[in-house]
């Protein structure tokens, strides 16, 4: 997959974690206190790092977000 767009689709991912996290009233660190992880922790998840610790985080905040992985 070309680097655009994996970029697009890292947006398009923090766009919709930032609504589903916002519809509860949550920040980024109560967030991160819901799923057992730091507010930097979720940042990188959030932004697309690639890293096996990232991915895991990322699938813990789909999971208490109630966002289906595609």
């Amino acid at each position: 997959m070309p680097e655009e767009a994996l970029q697009r689709a890292a947006n398009e991912i923090a766009v919709l974690i930032y609504k589903k996290r916002t519809e509860r009233g949550w920040t980024q660190k109560q967030l991160g206190e819901h799923i057992g992880e730091g507010e930097a922790a979720v940042s990188r998840a959030i932004s697309g790092t690639l890293t096996p610790q990232a991915i895991k985080v990322r699938r813990k905040i789909y999971n208490i977000l109630d966002i289906k992985e595609a």
